[in-house]
């Protein structure tokens, strides 16, 4: 079959989705032909390059309303029989304009909390629009799916729960950071919606836990001028590394004991499972989390040191129970990894993803 990803964030070089996407694309050993159809610049990509190593062609346009036309040229030209899409916008030019025996099919990546009054709108416009071309919504969580299922009003045999899968790793214990701190580290982009507004709000409560304890902040982003005014304040023992490739970021979790995913409570982190906690398992390193149901789903108290949103200073309390019971972190490690080596792998996630392409397309 031939498959065009349309309106994802597409530089297989970088971290974050796109990671997802990379295995999605790259590690799929079913056979089809795959393209991607992305908004975002090369900059310093050579997409010719990369087709020639990987067979995957990118298709780069200026914005969505190129795609309108554009569109219906490539999937007639590249003889397409699928378009995913990653985006609702996406999702309303392919249901519009392509003809109906090419299958369109919508990944939900996260589910943004908007206005009411724009909620509702979207709520509508899947319910009695876009549910009549779309065949398929693959979620990332059984939160997304469930929410699709009320508001949206999809049908169960619409929905395929599609995660980010686990690569093949060999179980081990935990990984201690830095011996000369006690390190609570965070990893990803400085987005509130990331929980790094509440790392900052609870920053000097949890360096007053003890002497040795250290803040480790690897990424950066919208709060990163914040964090470095922290760093200057506690020299040595608050360290911002700013925006750094996947790779040195993988490398520097070594300094990290116990690594902090405080997101808060809303619609996008209750629908959405972030990497970093698969991540965190392979790295070494027990974790703290909020509990938000992106995160719950996936470990429960006997993984994971959880805290309580609703409390002003859970997730303070949370880091100095940790540092005051440093037994624990051992046996929540080793059940985490229990816990993930039943998840699905990636190879598991691209046989489910194909299933659901060949059913659609009646093959």
């Amino acid at each position: 079959m031939n498959i065009l990803h349309f309106g994802c964030f597409y530089h297989p070089n970088r971290g974050g989705n796109v990671v997802r996407m990379s295995r999605m694309l790259e590690d799929n050993k079913c056979g089809n032909k795959l393209f991607v159809m992305t908004t975002t610049p090369p900059k310093d990509f050579d997409d010719d390059v990369y087709f020639e190593a990987t067979g995957i062609r990118i298709f780069r346009i200026q914005n969505l309303n190129d795609a309108k036309v554009l569109l219906p040229d490539i999937v007639k030209r590249h003889d397409i029989d699928i378009v995913v899409t990653h985006i609702i916008p996406a999702n309303i030019i392919a249901c519009s304009v392509l003809p109906k025996q090419v299958v369109v099919m919508t990944e939900i990546h996260s589910l943004i909390t908007s206005r009411p009054i724009k909620m509702l709108a979207k709520d509508l416009l899947h319910r009695f629009i876009l549910n009549r071309r779309t065949s398929c919504y693959f979620t990332l969580s059984r939160g997304a799916e469930h929410y699709i299922e009320k508001h949206y009003g999809v049908r169960q045999e619409k929905i395929c729960f599609l995660p980010n899968g686990v690569p093949h790793f060999d179980s081990c214990g935990r990984e201690p950071g830095n011996p000369e701190f006690f390190t609570f580290g965070y990893i990803g982009t400085f987005y509130r919606w990331q929980g790094t507004g509440v790392i900052l709000q609870n920053a000097e409560s949890i360096l007053s836990i003890g002497s040795n304890v250290r803040l480790y902040m690897i990424g950066g982003g919208e709060k990163e001028e914040e964090f470095k005014a922290l760093e200057k304040k506690y020299p040595g023992r608050v360290i911002v590394t700013g925006l750094i490739p996947k790779e040195k970021a993988d490398s520097l979790a070594r300094e990290i004991d116990v690594l902090m995913i405080p997101r808060p409570s809303t619609l996008e982190s209750n629908t959405a499972i972030p990497l970093k906690i698969f991540d965190a398992v392979q790295y070494g390193k027990p974790v703290i989390i909020s509990d938000v149901y992106g995160l719950t789903e996936v470990l429960s108290e006997q993984e994971a040191f959880i805290y309580k949103n609703s409390l002003p200073d859970g997730l303070f309390n949370m880091c100095k129970y940790v540092y005051m019971h440093p037994e624990e972190m051992d046996e929540k490690h080793e059940n985490a990894v229990k816990r993930i080596e039943k998840w699905p792998s990636w190879d598991d996630i691209h046989r489910r993803q194909n299933e659901m392409f060949k059913r659609c397309c009646k093959l």
